[in-house]
């Protein structure tokens, strides 16, 4: 890691901030998949500054039309890092720490490819979705009904489409609309399992999340237990086992356990989500 950062300053004192920028956010996920939090928080908080400076250099209404060219590079390395760094702070559970790097990004996306671009829809369901965790719903809905309405329009991929109807699917279960939830969910998961179920089973993870959180809202605990199971055991393949990004599947488990009377099993999750929420500082979801 020293010698990483070694290798940044280097990158950063040379002026090639595109691959600094790039390089630093990619090494960041990585830690961030690894659980190194505070490592992956030191990189993108070390690259935001010097990106915005680049960024702000060539942000000029005289600029040539290479200048013009870089700033848009700089703009959309500079909404990376944010949305990195928000990414990252929302793994931490730290919603209200990560809504102003989203909403940056968001911001700054818009700016220079238009309120209906496709680049900004990825920032549109992530904002969408820290609103959501944090029972913002109304506010929430706009961002994500947008965000699927691009998409749409775009004839965007499957992948594409389908994470932003899993999105929104998350909100209308949350608001109590499940009727609604129903339909997105559907399309969503049968999506899941045509692109991911076999080759890539941890990507499938979030479809299955989805699918559990309405059979639980309606009522179907058992059904969603195993699919909740499954859920978990795809996502390790990706965090390890004391993730915090388990942690809101581990409480729906827990919940649907104490519904079907699954006691000691429901009390073994307990104990992982104290394990967890021990090891990163955390309040129980």
């Amino acid at each position: 890691m020293q010698e990483f950062e070694r290798h940044l300053q280097i990158l950063s004192e040379s002026g090639n901030y595109a691959h600094f920028t790039s390089q630093t956010n990619k090494v960041a996920v990585d830690l961030m998949f690894e659980g190194k939090m505070n490592e992956a928080l030191a990189l993108t908080t070390q690259s935001i500054p010097i990106i915005k400076a680049a960024f702000e250099n060539t942000n000029s209404t005289n600029a040539s039309v290479m200048e013009t060219k870089q700033n848009k590079l700089f703009c959309t390395l500079l909404v990376s890092a944010l949305h990195t760094h928000a990414w990252i702070l929302e793994e931490l559970r730290r919603f209200d720490d990560a809504e102003p790097f989203m909403r940056e990004a968001l911001a700054l996306m818009e700016s220079k490819f238009g309120l209906d671009s496709f680049e900004s829809t990825s920032l549109l369901s992530g904002l969408g979705r820290l609103l959501t965790r944090r029972g913002r719903f109304v506010e929430a809905e706009p961002a994500l009904v947008r965000s699927l309405t691009i998409r749409q329009t775009e004839q965007s991929r499957q992948l594409e489409i389908s994470s932003a109807q899993e999105e929104l699917s998350n909100l209308y279960c949350a608001m109590g609309r499940l009727d609604e939830s129903e339909i997105l969910c559907s399309a969503a998961y049968t999506t899941g399992l045509k692109l991911f179920e076999k080759e890539n089973p941890e990507l499938f993870a979030g479809y299955a999340l989805c699918r559990a959180r309405l059979w639980a809202a309606q009522g179907k605990h058992e059904e969603a237990v195993v699919l909740l199971n499954q859920s978990i055991t795809d996502t390790e393949l990706t965090y390890g086992h004391l993730h915090p990004s388990h942690l809101d599947a581990l409480a729906l488990l827990q919940k649907c356990l104490q519904a079907t009377n699954q006691e000691a099993e429901a009390e073994k999750v307990d104990v992982r989500i104290g394990k967890i929420c021990s090891q990163w500082a955390l309040e129980r979801p």
